[in-house]
């Protein structure tokens, strides 16, 4: 590639400023005869300099990869960087009838319209109308090709054919360049072949889901990262899923906080039954019921951690936490149970919850404040904590240990009009200072606050972060240091009798996972955890049912001291899955020669368990 063939059909000069920043410094873009957009940062004092397109052009002119960061330039002190991150096409942020806002709009319009549309349906997510993509599209046959599979395929294909930046950018120093490559998807979108089963093996789901009308449109923020709302779409019956994206973006604030209540493997594994009813029937029979929703799945979450304290009572040897409770209480009973037990708890929070465990007084840091009369006060104590969940009827009395273990600070918020409120600010240690961060802001029952109380709750986190109460934060952390040697005494809980019932087949339930019924003779019938970071499709096929596996001990393991590796032929193929590998860890320490055969591979599961095997103690 030459210069020549490199002619410029259109330049665009602007200033940062009239693009928005603050900084002063010169932008360039630049479109090529072979049809590329190339954007470039250079000094202030070289704004409208044509005369040195013709070195910047030849700079690049051999980089088809887009790998230069910057282009030597005669005359340039500070080389021009080129900006793979900028929009293809530009616009500055001025009045539309400002003449650099006109010469904008004519450089936009040269460009090819269908491939700035098409990324511009992408811009739902992340931001897809770059020059680096814009450049991708344009090039040709191969070009016209990628546009067809991310038109098709959009959510599953763009991010295998093209960048997802987080931003626009416009300082330049990087070049951009990852994605989720993956040669057979490139070589079949290239060659125009289908693409429902590469990139059904890629995501590891079903054609029918990579062919669903959901997956047509390019989805928004969902809270959580659109690879795992598509794993968790496959485990979802066809007829049951969502049949848009406009009805994927309304559940997926809900499904976000399923997942932080229980984590992302137990959501997997619970999403056939979950959602037999339908994505949207679901979360309209539950809006009905419980309003606002999101928060009603948030409060569960409180619910959760007393009655894990309740179930500790109960079996002082079970394993697991809090999530682990959801788990077993959502297969056991399903999402509207747990929401009926949260709401009859939440009523009764004082009577029917916690005891303090500590008794130990918990240091200020500022006590009152008062911003023109919207006033914040520290909840210090327990009966105070009590008080506060009294009169807002919400279970905040049940986070007094983690204020007196110095995890969390409470603060009773109240506006001049009578406004009224509870915010939560975690406590996190940041080198040789703590930082607070507002975690959670509650109205009355739970409701959402309110805009002015947002902004207040935010003043009151930038207070407590404020240089002036620094001296404060230091005493605080130096009884933070303390106050886990602070003898503590055991909480007496007390479920509603429906929830002692079904915490009871709750704990069964864990119990039977934690003992599954075993084939004759065998010591353990697991899946492999961590395979999906060793999927290899082209394996499972040679794998058979009996063939022998290896079993490695990996006691320097940084994760699991008590680790044991599995592999087929020296190659890993993942873990027995913890806490189920403590008995067989603890016999391959004594010698015992354990026997190790490949069960079944279930291709239809996600790789988290797809292959399971059989441990016993039988000789080889």
């Amino acid at each position: 590639m030459t210069a020549t063939c490199n002619a410029v059909r259109a330049r665009l000069w602007l200033t940062t400023r009239e693009y928005g920043e603050a900084t002063e410094a010169a932008l360039l873009w630049l479109h090529l005869a072979d049809g590329r957009v190339l954007a470039f940062r250079l000094a202030a004092h070289l704004l409208g300099d044509d005369a040195l397109i013709p070195a910047i052009v030849e700079g690049i002119a051999d980089d088809a990869r887009g790998e230069v960061l910057e282009v030597d330039v005669p005359r340039a002190l500070l080389l021009p960087i080129v900006l793979y991150a900028a929009p293809a096409a530009p616009m500055p942020a001025l009045a539309w009838g400002h003449a650099r806002h006109a010469e904008a709009r004519r450089f936009a319009a040269g460009l090819d319209q269908g491939i700035l549309e098409c990324l511009a349906r992408l811009d739902a997510h992340r931001f897809w109308s770059s020059c680096r993509n814009y450049n991708r599209l344009v090039s040709g046959e191969e070009g016209r090709r990628r546009q067809q599979a991310v038109e098709r395929f959009p959510v599953l294909a763009a991010p295998i054919l093209l960048t997802a930046h987080h931003a626009t950018d416009t300082c330049g120093g990087k070049r951009f360049a990852w994605r989720d490559h993956d040669d057979e998807v490139v070589d079949a979108a290239l060659q125009g072949r289908d693409l429902a089963g590469v990139l059904a093996a890629h995501y590891g789901v079903s054609r029918s889901l990579v062919r669903a009308p959901v997956c047509s449109e390019m989805w928004g923020d969902l809270g959580i990262a659109h690879t795992r709302m598509v794993q968790l779409l496959d485990r979802i019956p066809a007829h049951a899923r969502p049949a848009s994206r406009a009805e994927l973006e309304r559940g997926a604030p809900y499904v976000a906080a399923l997942e932080r209540l229980v984590g992302e493997p137990a959501l997997l594994e619970l999403a056939a039954t979950l959602f037999k009813p339908g994505w949207a029937a679901l979360w309209t029979a539950l809006e009905a019921r419980f309003n606002p929703l999101g928060n009603a799945i948030d409060d569960c979450r409180d619910f959760l951690r007393v009655a894990m304290a309740r179930a500790l009572e109960l079996d002082a040897n079970l394993d697991g936490d809090d999530a682990t409770l959801g788990h077993a209480w959502l297969a056991r009973h399903g999402l509207t149970s747990l929401l009926d037990a949260s709401v009859r708890w939440h009523r009764h929070p004082r009577q029917t919850a916690i005891v303090p465990t500590r008794d130990i007084p918990v240091p200020a840091l500022f006590g009152v404040l008062d911003r023109n009369l919207s006033i914040a006060r520290e909840l210090l104590d327990y009966d105070t904590l009590a008080d506060e969940g009294d009169a807002l009827h919400h279970c905040v009395a049940s986070y007094w240990d983690d204020i007196a273990e110095g995890d969390t600070r409470i603060v009773s918020l109240t506006l001049p009009k009578g406004g009224r409120a509870t915010a939560q600010y975690d406590i996190q240690q940041r080198g040789d200072d703590l930082h607070f961060k507002l975690v959670q802001l509650r109205g009355p029952c739970n409701a959402d606050a309110g805009y002015l109380m947002e902004l207040f709750a935010q003043q009151v986190e930038i207070h407590l972060n404020a240089p002036e109460l620094r001296p404060q934060r230091v005493r605080l952390g130096h009884w933070r240091d303390t106050v886990s040697d602070t003898p503590c005494r055991p909480p007496a809980l007390r479920l509603d009798a429906e929830s002692e019932r079904r915490l009871s087949r709750a704990l069964a339930w864990i119990a039977a996972r934690r003992n599954p019924p075993l084939p004759a003779g065998a010591l353990l019938f697991s899946h492999i955890t961590g395979y999906a970071y060793n999927r290899d499709p082209a394996l499972e096929t040679r794998l058979t049912p009996g063939q022998l596996l290896e079993l490695v001990r990996e006691p320097d393991n940084p994760h699991d001291p008590l680790a044991v590796l599995v592999a087929w032929q020296g190659r890993k193929l993942g873990y027995l899955p913890r806490p189920f590998n403590i008995n067989i860890a603890r016999r391959l320490d004594a010698g015992e020669a354990l026997v190790c055969r490949f069960a079944r591979a279930q291709p239809e599961r996600l790789p988290w368990d797809r292959l399971e095997c059989v441990v016993s103690g039988e000789a080889v």
